[in-house]
């Protein structure tokens, strides 16, 4: 589903939910709802905010269409989804630098991810031959994530672009579910899955965030949340080049 088609969906569920019609009708946006965060398989969905309280469905809705992100426990036995709000979601400056960051790692800028970290990750890709010799843009995403599909657009543009800065993006979830991700979203990128251990090494906790490193592996900088096409009337794309190349040029100053 495209970015502006989820987005359409979610819009469209939101002002469903809060017309009044009878209550039988209400399981339609619901189902749609499943089936946007491939819940189909589980009877009930649970709703909470940022604090644990239980909040309606139309109210979820109207969160995450604002571009809030959130998690999804799922309990098979029951058949139960809880769908809670994130408790700290990044707001970065509508307008990010170039060159700035808005996020820490556990590897500061101006030291070299270990090898160990960066090897598994571009093993787990099934692409290490592009990477050699490239700066690398690491973009990491799990596919409940509503900003991370709304990048989707801006990310496929400059991978499409790119001939200086090799990219790969990173999720904890399995090959098989970012396989899926790819395909329903028409994203372009090589994957990195299954790197759960890898992302807690490197101290990735919000989503999405995109790291750029240099050719010889060293953390440039990191920016977590600001280039959905809605965040701001820069072009999100612009900002993306802008932000890799002013951190490429102050590597080589």
């Amino acid at each position: 589903m495209p970015q502006n088609v989820l987005k359409s969906v979610l819009v469209a569920l939101l002002a469903i939910s809060v017309m009044p019609v009878a209550s039988h009708a209400q399981s339609a946006p619901q189902q749609t709802l499943k089936s946007a965060l491939h819940l189909d398989s589980y009877k009930t969905l649970r709703y909470q905010d940022k604090d644990g309280v239980k909040i309606t469905a139309s109210r979820f809705m109207e969160l995450v269409s604002k571009g809030r992100s959130f998690s999804i426990d799922k309990n098979e036995a029951s058949s139960v989804a809880t769908l809670s709000i994130n408790a700290t979601t990044p707001a970065p400056p509508k307008k990010l630098k170039a060159g700035q960051s808005n996020t820490r790692l556990s590897v500061a800028a101006g030291k070299a991810v270990p090898p160990m970290i960066l090897g598994g990750l571009i093993k787990a890709s099934g692409s290490s031959n592009q990477f050699a010799g490239r700066p690398i843009l690491l973009s990491f995403f799990f596919h409940d994530c509503i900003p991370c599909i709304q990048e989707i657009e801006t990310l496929n543009k400059f991978s499409a672009g790119s001939k200086r800065v090799a990219v790969l993006a990173v999720t904890f979830e399995s090959k098989k579910q970012a396989a899926e991700f790819s395909s329903k979203y028409g994203f372009t990128w090589p994957i990195a899955a299954d790197s759960q251990k890898l992302i807690d090494q490197l101290g990735v906790k919000a989503y999405p965030t995109l790291v750029l490193l240099s050719a010889d592996g060293v953390l440039l900088g990191a920016r977590t949340g600001d280039l959905r096409s809605t965040s701001s009337a820069e072009s999100p794309l612009v900002a993306l080049e802008d932000w890799t190349q002013a951190l490429l040029q102050k590597k080589h100053n």
